[in-house]
C-alpha cells in the first residue's frame, strides 16, 4: 500500500492503555494513512486489523481531538475523493453556477433553477 505524506497526516495519537492488539500510536498512524488512501473507515480499519466500530469509539475518547482532526482531513487526501472534489469544482465553474454533484442548483444570472438566456443562440427568452 502506498503511503501519503506523513507530515500532511501529523497528529497526536489518542493516549490510552497500551495493548499489543489495541489502538497503539503506530496503529493509529497506519489507520489514518490507510484512511487517506482508501477513503473508507471500514477498509482503513481492516488494513490495521481493527474494526470500524472500535475506530469510531477511539475517535470519541477524551483527548482524541488531534486524531479526529486527522481522520476528518484524511479522506480528502484519497485519490478517489480528490478526483470527486476536483470534478465538483470543475462543475461549479461551468456556466458560473454553483453545483451539487453533477446538477447545478442555482444560476447566478437568474437566481433560479433556470439557466440565463445566452446571447447569440438565435432564440430569445419568452
Amino acid at each position: 500500500m502506498d503511503t501519503p505524506d506523513p507530515h500532511a497526516l501529523a497528529f497526536h495519537p489518542v493516549p490510552g492503555r497500551q495493548r499489543h492488539d489495541g489502538w497503539t500510536p503506530d496503529r493509529q498512524r497506519r489507520f489514518v494513512a490507510a484512511l487517506a488512501l482508501t477513503g473508507t473507515v471500514a477498509r482503513a480499519a481492516q488494513a490495521v486489523e481493527m474494526s470500524g466500530a472500535s475506530a469510531y469509539n477511539l475517535r470519541r475518547r477524551p483527548q482524541a481531538e488531534s486524531f479526529a482532526g486527522a481522520w476528518h482531513a484524511a479522506p480528502l487526501r484519497s485519490p478517489r475523493d480528490r478526483r470527486r472534489v476536483d470534478a465538483a469544482r470543475t462543475a461549479a465553474k461551468v456556466d458560473g453556477c454553483r453545483a451539487t454533484r453533477e446538477t447545478p442548483s442555482t444560476f447566478p444570472a437568474t437566481g433560479s433553477g433556470a439557466p440565463p438566456h445566452r446571447v447569440g443562440t438565435g432564440s430569445a427568452p419568452e
